[in-house]
């Protein structure tokens, strides 16, 4: 679903997916701007444990600290289930810039082939947010409001 709930413009304020892959895997995406305070979190549960990544390093600093947090099961479900042990990790440089452009100049200049953020995933991501869109079928609740 999506809704211009908040901001008079036309596009979406508030996007909703809950998405199923054709193994049963289920993923949740809500991505807003009408929250009042930016935020970014992003959780992985699977059988053995979890991660959960929030913030974004910024020059404004205003997503808060980049953490990893990575918790595993550690006995059988019986035991230690709500609160298990996590370990944070806490960022304080974001290299991912640099990267992407040293990996840009290898394809350019030195004839690689790219690796991370193909012409055929982002067509991939594209049919899937046309997905979406073709999936809001509540009347009034379309990405023009």
């Amino acid at each position: 679903m999506t809704t211009t709930a908040f901001w008079k413009i036309e596009v979406e304020d508030n996007a909703f997916a809950l998405l199923r892959d054709r193994k049963g895997r289920i993923a949740m995406l809500h991505s807003s701007s009408t929250h009042w305070k930016h935020r970014f979190n992003l959780e992985i549960f699977m059988s053995d444990g979890y991660l959960s990544i929030n913030g974004i390093l910024s020059s404004t600093r205003s997503y808060g600290d980049e953490t990893i947090t990575v918790a595993r099961r550690q006995f059988d479900e019986s035991f230690a289930q709500g609160k298990p042990r996590e370990e944070v990790i806490y960022f304080d440089t974001d290299p991912s810039w640099k990267r992407e452009l040293a990996e840009f100049v290898d394809c350019v200049l030195g004839g690689k082939p790219v690796i991370y953020g193909t012409s055929a995933d982002a067509l991939a991501v594209m049919k899937l947010v046309q997905t979406i869109y073709e999936g809001n079928q509540t009347p009034g609740l379309t990405a023009l409001g």
